[in-house]
Formats: C-alpha cells, sequence, structure tokens
C-alpha cells in the first residue's frame, strides 16, 4: 500500500491502482490514522476532536460511522479486514502493515545525517502543503512544522550545491525558497548572493531593490542592514 498526504491524500493499491478515499471526512480521519499509525490513538479524544461541537454519545457514533466508511474505502486492499485496528479504547493503522508514505520518506530523507541524494529526493516528495485541502484544526500544527521543515532542507540543499560549485541549481532551489517566504531575507541574500558569484550582478541589484520595494509597500519596513551590506557589496564590485 502507498499512500501520499502532501498536497492532497491519495491511496494506492499495491498494484499501483488509485483508490477513492471518500468523502472529506473519510479522507481527514485516514490521513489523520497515517500520520499517526505509530500509536494507537484514544477513541474518546479522536471522536472528539472531529466532532467538538457533538455530545460525546453522538461524536462516538459519528466516529463509528466513518471508521465504517473507511473499511469499505480499503476492502479492495484488505478484504480480510486487517488493516484497521478499532477496540473500545482505541483505535490504529495497522503497525505490522507496510505501508509507503511520503511524509515518512521526507522526514526521514531530511535527517541530519542524510546524504545528498536523500535531501534531493525528499524535496521532490514536497509538492505541496500537508493535506492542503483538508481544513479540520488538528493537522494545522504538523502541516506548519513540516512546511518549516521543507523550507530549512531548500536552505540547507542550496548551501550544498553553492559548496559544491553548482551555482545554478543553488539559484533554482533558492529561488523556489524565495517564491514559497518572499520575505525570508536569508533566502533574499542567498540569491543575491549567487546571482553575484555567476555573474548576474544586475539581478541581483534588482533582486535587492524588488524586496525593499516589497518591503516598504506590505510592512512599511526596509532590508535589513546586512541585506543592505551585501547590496554595497555587490555594487562596489568586492562580491566576484
Amino acid at each position: 500500500m502507498r499512500a501520499t498526504l502532501f498536497e492532497t491524500l491519495r491511496i494506492y493499491a499495491p498494484d499501483g491502482g488509485a483508490i477513492d478515499p471518500g468523502s472529506p471526512t473519510t479522507r481527514s480521519l485516514i490521513a489523520y490514522l497515517l500520520l499517526n499509525r505509530n500509536r494507537p490513538a484514544d477513541r474518546r479524544r479522536l471522536a472528539f476532536s472531529f466532532w467538538p461541537g457533538a455530545s460525546e454519545s453522538a461524536a462516538r457514533r459519528n466516529l463509528r460511522q466513518y471508521l465504517h466508511h473507511i473499511r469499505t474505502v480499503l476492502e479492495p486492499i484488505d478484504p480480510g479486514n486487517t488493516l484497521l485496528l478499532a477496540n473500545g479504547s482505541s483505535i490504529q493503522l495497522n503497525p505490522q502493515t507496510e505501508i509507503e508514505l511520503d511524509v515518512a520518506t521526507f522526514q526521514y530523507e531530511t535527517r541530519p545525517e542524510a546524504s545528498v541524494n536523500e535531501i534531493k529526493h525528499a524535496l521532490s516528495l514536497y509538492t505541496g502543503d500537508l493535506l492542503e485541502d483538508i481544513y479540520d484544526d488538528w493537522c494545522v500544527s504538523e502541516r506548519e512544522r513540516l512546511r518549516r521543515l521543507w523550507l530549512g532542507t531548500l536552505d540547507r540543499y542550496s548551501q550544498i550545491l553553492q559548496s559544491t560549485g553548482k551555482l545554478n541549481e543553488a539559484l533554482t532551489v533558492t529561488q523556489k525558497w524565495v517564491n514559497a517566504e518572499p520575505f525570508d531575507e536569508t533566502a533574499q541574500r542567498r540569491l543575491m548572493s549567487l546571482y553575484a558569484l555567476t555573474g548576474e550582478r544586475a539581478k541581483a541589484i534588482q533582486t535587492y531593490h524588488s524586496f525593499a520595494r516589497a518591503l516598504e509597500q506590505e510592512l512599511d519596513t526596509e532590508p535589513l542592514p546586512e541585506t543592505q551590506a551585501l547590496l554595497q557589496s555587490i555594487q562596489s564590485g568586492q562580491m566576484l
């Protein structure tokens, strides 16, 4: 079984065929169980997390109903009904079942000791923020955490590429970082530096002025002293 959670939930059978995850609530509950598959979820807490405005009996009834929906969704790849483990107190996807999950791979391949190839592959998995079409409160903090990890990995990878002389590749990665976080001055300085190092001093200067205008218009402020100092260094030709 394979599943992806970046951008949206997709489930694939071992033969590669796509499985329809069902309604928005069913999708959200499956996604929650996938993200937390290494530990049992407390049944009562889960019910109130998904139906906070309902009475306890109604929330539990809703949970039972949607667990049935999940079993129906998974039936094509789980005819023996062994994938979803549920009892009176907890719910969990069977930890013995082999599931290839993009989020799990991404986190493993961005660990501190990851190889360059692993980091590159991890970034290719991040096709969008976690579950962009699910608006439930439970996934907000995880979405933000994974986005921070992705941005930090873009930074890390661009530094690796720059240090090994792959300046054009570093530019591509850094531009992606800037597009995702246009007010991150570290990203803007990296972009300016890379343009200067590749001989495109005019683009480096243009990058600074575009950023300065955006800061003034949107935040009524100006670039940090170190960003201004970098501009002066590029303009004077010291950074070549």
